[in-house]
C-alpha cells in the first residue's frame, strides 16, 4: 500500500548511501596525508602497506554522535561505534552496496532520537533507522513504500473506522429529522454532503490502515547496559589478556613464549611459561582499561575451551574459573577460531564474509549459513603455519618475533622458483608432502649452490598460498559472496595478502585483512566473542568449563547471528 506523505506521516527514515565527498573524519585528521591502506598492494612501501592513520583519528557516530576510534581500521568502508552499535560510512560504498545515514539532511550526522530502532521492511526487506515513539507510517529509503511499525496502522484504521460511523449515523439523523421546508433551505444541502463525505473518506483511511503491511523491528538502536567483558586466550605459545567493552578494545597485552633456534615450543614448556606470565597480564590489562572496580565494571569471563594445546589450555581456564567465582560473575568457553572470526569482523567491518583462516594450529576456509561458521575446505594434514615453522627449523631461523615472519622476509629476496607438488584435493588441501620434500632436499640444494634459503622460502611460500587462493575463490565463487576476511596469525603476511587482493581484484570483491595486534592470537579476540555470546543471552555452567584439543568451528552454534 502506498500512503501519501501527510502530517501524520513521519520522515524519521534515512537517506541512502553516502554522499561522495562528505567530510567524514574529525578536524584532527589530514585527509590529504592519509597513509596507505592495507590492502591497497602494489602503490608504496612495505611500512606505508602496514600504516595506520594517525594516533587519534576519529569519526563522529551518524546515529549518537559519539567519537568512533579508526585506530586499527584500515581497510573498511564503514566503522562501527561501540556505545549505539551501528556502522557509520567513511567512503562511498563498494559495488553492490549501498549505505544509510541518519534522519533527514545526508550531509551532516545527526543523533537518533530516543525510540529509534532498526526495523526491516516488509516490501523490500532492507533494514533501515525509525523512530517508534513517532505516531507515523514508517517511509522505507530503499523502496520509498510505506508500512507499520508496531501496532500503529491497526490503532489508527480503528480511530478512522469510530470517526466514520460517527459522522455517518450524524449525517443520516439529520436527513430524517430535517422536514421539507427545512431541506429546501440552500445551506442544508452542501452541509449533508459534507458529512456524507468526510464519513466515506474517513471509511477509505480506516480501510487503507488496517491493509498496511507491517515491518519488523530487528532491535533497538541504543543499549540499555554496556557489555565489558575479560578474555584470556591461551591455546598455543602466546598467553594473551584483553577487556572489550561493546566492541571497543580498552587492552589487550601479550606474552610470546620463544623456543630456541630449530626446535618448537613444548607442551610443558609452554604451560610452564603462561603459568609465569598470566597474572602479570591480567593486572596489565585491567590498569590499560582504566578499570577500579573489576568486580563491578566486567560483566563476564572468557576463556579459550580449544582448540589448542592442552596444558597451555588448562592455564586459561583455571585462570578464567578463579576469576569468575571471585568476581561472581558469568565465564564463557570460547571457541578459538570464531574468536579470530568475530575480531576480524569487529576491526575491518566485513559483513558476511568468505572467511580463509591460517594458523599454526589450523587452515580453513569457512562461510557463514544458518547459525553455523561452516566449513568448506581445509587442510587434511597439517596447517599451513605449522608447515612454515617446520621448514624455519630445517634453516635454523630463529624463533622470534616468529618463524614464519622470516620466512616472508627471507623469501623477498628469492629470485629462482623450485618446483615442488601441488596439492589440492577438491576443496582440501595436503601441505605433509610438500613439506617432506622440501626438508629433504634442502640442505643438499642449499649446499650445491642450486638454490639459496631465499629461493626456498619464496618457492615454498608462493605454491602453498597459491593453493589456499584457489580453494578460497571456489568458496567464494559457490557462495556469491563479495568479501573475503583473511584471520589468523600467518594472515599477516603480507604476499598471501597481496595474492588474495589481485584474486578479489578479478571478482570485483573486497579484501579485509588485520595487523599483527590482532591476526596473531590474543585475549581481546576472545573476549570479543565472549562478548557477543553473553549479549545473546548464552550461559553456561561452570561444571562444564572445561577444555579440549578438538573442538571444531562448526560445532559452534552461533546464537549471536541472524
Amino acid at each position: 500500500m502506498d500512503v501519501p506523505p501527510e502530517d501524520h506521516v513521519g520522515n524519521q527514515e534515512t537517506q541512502p548511501l553516502l554522499d561522495e565527498g562528505i567530510g567524514m573524519y574529525s578536524e584532527d585528521m589530514d585527509r590529504d596525508n592519509e597513509p596507505e591502506y592495507i590492502t591497497e598492494y602494489g602503490d608504496g612501501t612495505e611500512s606505508a602497506q602496514r600504516a595506520q592513520r594517525p594516533n587519534g583519528a576519529t569519526v563522529l557516530c551518524r546515529v549518537c554522535d559519539v567519537p568512533v576510534s579508526l585506530e586499527g581500521r584500515n581497510q573498511q568502508h564503514v566503522v562501527k561505534c561501540h556505545s549505539c552499535d551501528e556502522a557509520t560510512p567513511i567512503r562511498p560504498a563498494p559495488p553492490g552496496k549501498k549505505y544509510v545515514r541518519c534522519q533527514r539532511d545526508p550531509g551532516t550526522a545527526i543523533r537518533a532520537p530516543t525510540g529509534s530502532c532498526r526495523v526491516k521492511c516488509n516490501h523490500c526487506n532492507e533494514i533501515f533507522l525509525f523512530n517508534t515513539l513517532t505516531n507515523a507510517l514508517a517511509n522505507c529509503p530503499h523502496c520509498k513504500k510505506y508500512s507499520t511499525v508496531g501496532n500503529f496502522a491497526r490503532r489508527r484504521a480503528l480511530l478512522f473506522f469510530v470517526l466514520a460511523a460517527t459522522v455517518a449515523v450524524l449525517a443520516v439523523i439529520l436527513t430524517m429529522l430535517t422536514n421539507a421546508s427545512t431541506f429546501n433551505k440552500i445551506y442544508m444541502v452542501p452541509i449533508l454532503i459534507g458529512l456524507y463525505g468526510c464519513a466515506l473518506y474517513t471509511a477509505y483511511k480506516s480501510f487503507n490502515y488496517y491493509t498496511c503491511r507491517k515491518s519488523e523491528i530487528i532491535g533497538p538502536v541504543r543499549k540499555e547496559k554496556m557489555v565489558c567483558v575479560l578474555g584470556i586466550e591461551g591455546s598455543a605459545n602466546k598467553i594473551g589478556v584483553g577487556i572489550i567493552r561493546d566492541g571497543e578494545v580498552l587492552s589487550n597485552p601479550r606474552a610470546t613464549f620463544h623456543a630456541p633456534p630449530g626446535e618448537g615450543f613444548r607442551p610443558t614448556e609452554t604451560a610452564q611459561h603462561h603459568r609465569q606470565q598470566i597474572v602479570r597480564l591480567v593486572g596489565e590489562a585491567i590498569r590499560e582499561a582504566k578499570i577500579e572496580d573489576p568486580e563491578k565494571e566486567i560483566d563476564g569471563i572468557a576463556y579459550t575451551k580449544g582448540p589448542g594445546m592442552g596444558a597451555p589450555l588448562q592455564v586459561g581456564a583455571i585462570v578464567a574459573r578463579t576469576l569468575s567465582l571471585t568476581w561472581k560473575k558469568p565465564i564463557i568457553p570460547v571457541n578459538h577460531c570464531v574468536g579470530h572470526i568475530e575480531m576480524g569482523r569487529l576491526i575491518t567491518g566485513a559483513d558476511n564474509p568468505v572467511v580463509l583462516y591460517v594458523s599454526g594450529g589450523n587452515t580453513q576456509v569457512i562461510s557463514y549459513t544458518n547459525k553455523r561458521y561452516r566449513i568448506f575446505g581445509e587442510t587434511i594434514d597439517i596447517a599451513v603455519g605449522n608447515c612454515l615453522d617446520r621448514f624455519a627449523r630445517v634453516l635454523k631461523l630463529p624463533n622470534a618475533p616468529s618463524p614464519g615472519y622470516n620466512i616472508e622476509q627471507l623469501a623477498k629476496n628469492g629470485k629462482k622458483l623450485m618446483e615442488l607438488p601441488y596439492t589440492v584435493k577438491g576443496m582440501d588441501v595436503s601441505l605433509s608432502g610438500i613439506l617432506s620434500l622440501i626438508e629433504k632436499k634442502a640442505p643438499k640444494l642449499i649446499e650445491t649452490g642450486e638454490f639459496t634459503p631465499e629461493d626456498l622460502c619464496f618457492s615454498l611460500q608462493e605454491t602453498v598460498f597459491a593453493m589456499l587462493i584457489e580453494i578460497t575463490e571456489r568458496a567464494m565463487a559457490h557462495t556469491a559472496s563479495r568479501e573475503l576476511l583473511i584471520v589468523g596469525g600467518v594472515g599477516c603476511n603480507l604476499r598471501l595478502q597481496e595474492m588474495a587482493a589481485a584474486m578479489c581484484a578479478e571478482r570485483n570483491a573486497h579484501l579485509f585483512a588485520t595487523d599483527e595486534r590482532f591476526c596473531i592470537d590474543n585475549g581481546a579476540m576472545i573476549a570479543r566473542a565472549g562478548e557477543l555470546m553473553l549479549a545473546s543471552g548464552m550461559k553456561f555452567d561452570l561444571r562444564k568449563t572445561t577444555i579440549t584439543q578438538r573442538y571444531r568451528t562448526d560445532q559452534v552454534h552461533v546464537e549471536w547471528r541472524d
